[in-house]
């Protein structure tokens, strides 16, 4: 699927969503944590900058122009937290 974009040039969602990615102002912050947010890229995750810097095996992160990465993003934290209450829990006794 072809979306008509400025200047009459036809792209497809994923040459956006690349064309999005490497727009250096869609990323906030030192590139070391830099967070992402374009609402034009549908992606829920993309590719990190940095790959090295990545925990995960896809080396992504949430891309905070679409709700749904940021609601993941949101869910991601909560679970560490609540592991984090319940094992300082546990380990009280």
């Amino acid at each position: 699927m072809y979306i008509r974009c400025k200047k009459g040039v036809n792209m497809t969602q994923e040459e956006i969503n690349q064309k999005e990615w490497g727009n250096q102002n869609n990323w906030h912050g030192p590139k070391w944590i830099s967070v992402y947010c374009s609402k034009k890229d549908t992606r829920i995750f993309v590719p990190k900058q940095l790959p090295w810097m990545g925990l995960w095996s896809k080396k992504a992160t949430p891309n905070f122009g679409q709700p749904l990465g940021t609601i993941s993003f949101v869910l991601i934290v909560a679970v560490i937290v609540v592991i984090a209450i319940f094992i300082l829990r546990i380990s009280k006794g």
